[in-house]
């Protein structure tokens, strides 16, 4: 039974590493991407969109699955010299509290950051390999310590996407875009904000499943009843 158990927690952990990785531009790797998480791929011209008006630096309406950008950049009781925290409470900062700790992490691990995440270690692709690895390991109480401490963002994200989609019905928006191009767009969110929620249930079975292993005293009590 705690070999099965295993087995699943090691599996779910797999998921999680290959969906992540559909979070970065895949170029001709797209569709070899796509099977490995089982997930049904998106139209080349979406994922198009996808991959350079959303997933790049300064893209049109670039929101990057970024830990830092969705948390406060850093220990908001933390006080410079002159008692002021200037920066501490603030979001859409790369590199806060969560890039720092994860930089450290890999340190610790002996993993190396590929150049193109150096401004963003606590990038959700690179995240989703970590838990991965603590998953193959075996290593349970650390893969629970990091979903709850690095993967509790993924609402304010799915936020942040369902808030352009709204910014991009504007107007506004309606101007600087043709009608071609808004559609993928708006496409383009709705087939991220369904890859976020499959990153989001599997991070929920795998939380349920490590509180079996962390805690079985429950099933200890229901043996004991019968």
């Amino acid at each position: 039974m705690k070999d099965t158990r295993k087995a699943r927690i090691a599996a779910m952990t797999d998921q999680l590493r290959t969906l992540g990785a559909l979070f970065v531009r895949l170029g001709d790797q797209s569709d070899a991407a796509y099977e490995a998480a089982s997930v049904a791929s998106v139209d080349p011209a979406v994922r198009h969109r996808l991959e350079t008006d959303l997933l790049t630096p300064g893209g049109a309406a670039s929101l990057l699955p970024v830990e830092s950008l969705y948390k406060m950049w850093a220990d908001p009781s933390w006080r410079g010299r002159d008692g002021a925290c200037a920066f501490g409470a603030s979001k859409h900062l790369y590199m806060g509290d969560p890039a720092q700790h994860m930089m450290a992490l890999y340190e610790r691990l002996e993993i190396d950051v590929p150049p193109e995440f150096a401004a963003m270690p606590d990038h959700l692709t690179l995240l989703c390999e970590v838990a991965a690895l603590y998953g193959d390991a075996g290593n349970h109480p650390a893969l629970r310590s990091f979903l709850n401490e690095h993967l509790d963002w993924l609402g304010a994200y799915d936020a942040e996407l369902a808030a352009c989609t709204s910014a991009l019905d504007g107007s506004t928006a309606s101007t600087l875009c043709t009608k071609e191009r808004l559609q993928e767009l708006n496409a383009a969110i709705a087939h991220v904000r369904s890859l976020l929620k499959e990153v989001q249930n599997t991070t929920d079975r795998l939380e349920a499943e490590l509180g079996k292993v962390e805690d079985p005293r429950g099933q200890n009590r229901r043996n004991e009843e019968r």
